[in-house]
């Protein structure tokens, strides 16, 4: 069942196994990260965030906001039990170390967020620009239809713009003053 939610990367909605997809990309994404930071690790120092931060980025470009947030907790895990003392724990056993977690969390949360904003902007404009293009379109069928109707009437026929300017003239206007649309719709 679909929430009617709508997909940015294809322009469709979403549908459970997009939806189970970005949730993937948010495991996927974090748990490459760990192995790289694993093996990595006596060469950064402190915590390697960087990598969980690509992580996130991806993950909330891909999937969006509750995917991004999934890659955030995920990737908290895995810096607090692999990278903070007491190593191989949950436990937080200092207030430096609590900090700096938390710095990750909210940078992290930052990240997803600023997307999930980007996403939403895209997805305005898309719509935006399908009912610019439906109006238009409306009101080009509406300028013919009136053409179509000012055209069948037998009388001299003009219309003039605030500033006096002809924006319409009839052939039969036309054939009454002996001038040629051209020249009269030009000035």
């Amino acid at each position: 069942m679909t929430d009617g939610r709508i997909s940015l990367r294809v322009g469709k909605k979403l549908t459970p196994s997009n939806r189970l997809l970005s949730y993937g990309v948010a495991l996927l994404s974090t748990a490459l990260a760990l192995a790289i930071a694993l093996l990595l690790d006596p060469a950064i120092d402190p915590a390697p965030t960087s990598l969980f931060f690509m992580a996130v980025m991806v993950t909330a470009w891909y999937g969006g906001l509750r995917p991004g947030l999934v890659a955030t907790m995920l990737s908290a895990l895995a810096i607090n039990y692999y990278f903070v003392e007491p190593y191989h724990s949950l436990k937080i056993a200092d207030l430096g170390s609590l900090v700096r977690v938390g710095v990750y969390v909210t940078a992290a949360l930052l990240i997803s967020g600023l997307n999930e904003s980007r996403r939403i902007a895209l997805h305005r404009e898309q719509k935006l620009r399908a009912v610019s293009e439906t109006a238009q379109r409306e009101a080009q069928a509406a300028k013919e239809r009136l053409e179509t109707v000012l055209s069948s009437i037998d009388d001299g026929f003009y219309v003039l713009d605030r500033n006096w300017r002809y924006t319409y003239v009839s052939d039969r206007y036309c054939e009454m003053t002996g001038m040629q649309r051209e020249k009269l719709l030009g000035s």
